[in-house]
């Protein structure tokens, strides 16, 4: 939305100084490169600690105390509201459309996403059977959201951008995709990306309603109707992504260890598309590794 994340990270540190002390210090933005300038990265401070995908692994379960830091993370962000960000797209939804709002999400999806992944990948999609505009189709099927204040977001709150520091707290890395929405979005992400398993999901899903209740009310309301709108509406989008970064992880000779993670990486996305994008069967895993051999074989050729 913003693509600034020098600049979301400023006007963080200046509306939540919890969430400033939970984040990367914004230290120089990055410069583009141009008229005597060199290109500069964005330069952040350093924070301590090891990526929670390293200590608890996707589908692992989370001890009480770390979930009860990300739910906090999630509570400083609802108290964040669009006056105190970086001004808005003129186009984009007001502050509680809630419809409009997914809508804008899967139009991008939809016209900018899929036909990118379908013009690198296409023999390889129509080989696992994702037919065209299937994402379209999904679109076409979103029913109204009820309205709901809308807030900072995420968007991207997975294990590998949440920090394990000293004394297990918790902090939050890459910025770059924030937003300001509907709140249940973050948590519809939050919940597909992060791998919980089935046993903590439900419990997880009430902490954070419980805290955003507490820290800013009426941000919840309707999410028995439309959480699993979101998560559906996570699951198709992500497909293209998802199997785009599996074929990309593979190099001009193929590592089997490498190429087995990336098979099924793929299988989890077509098996999680499945349901919202109506698709009429799905590859098993053989045919899975035939078809990405197959592409990787017409790419750098040889056998």
């Amino acid at each position: 939305m913003w693509n600034d994340e020098y600049e979301v990270l400023q006007y963080v540190s200046k509306s939540s100084p919890h969430l400033a002390d939970l984040s990367p210090q914004p230290l120089r933005p990055a410069r583009q490169p141009g008229a005597g300038i060199e290109e500069e990265p964005l330069v952040l401070l350093f924070i301590e600690g090891d990526t929670l995908d390293a200590v608890y692994p996707r589908g692992s379960a989370l001890p009480s105390p770390l979930l009860d830091e990300i739910v906090g993370i999630f509570a400083a962000m609802a108290k964040v509201q669009e006056v105190d960000l970086p001004r808005v797209p003129s186009d984009w939804p007001s502050g509680d459309d809630s419809s409009a709002f997914i809508r804008r999400l899967a139009t991008f999806a939809q016209r900018d996403v899929e036909p990118l992944v379908r013009e690198k990948l296409h023999p390889l999609l129509e080989r696992l059977g994702l037919p065209e505009h299937a994402l379209q189709r999904f679109v076409d099927r979103i029913p109204r959201l009820k309205r709901r204040p809308f807030c900072l977001l995420h968007t991207d709150l997975h294990r590998g951008n949440l920090v394990v520091g000293p004394q297990d707290r918790v902090s939050v890395i890459d910025w770059e995709f924030a937003m300001t929405g509907d709140p249940i979005y973050d948590i519809s992400t939050h919940m597909v990306r992060m791998g919980y398993p089935a046993s903590q999901f439900d419990s997880v899903i009430g902490s954070w309603k419980a805290s955003l209740d507490a820290a800013r009310p009426g941000l919840t309301e309707g999410i028995r109707a439309d959480l699993p709108i979101y998560l559906a509406y996570e699951r198709a989008q992500s497909i293209y992504p998802d199997i785009l970064r599996a074929a990309s992880s593979l190099g001009a000779l193929i590592e089997e260890g490498v190429f087995a993670r990336a098979v099924a990486r793929i299988e989890s996305a077509l098996q999680r598309a499945a349901a919202p994008l109506q698709l009429e069967r799905t590859p098993d895993r053989r045919q899975i590794a035939t078809a990405l051999r197959e592409w990787h074989r017409s790419r750098v050729g040889g056998s």
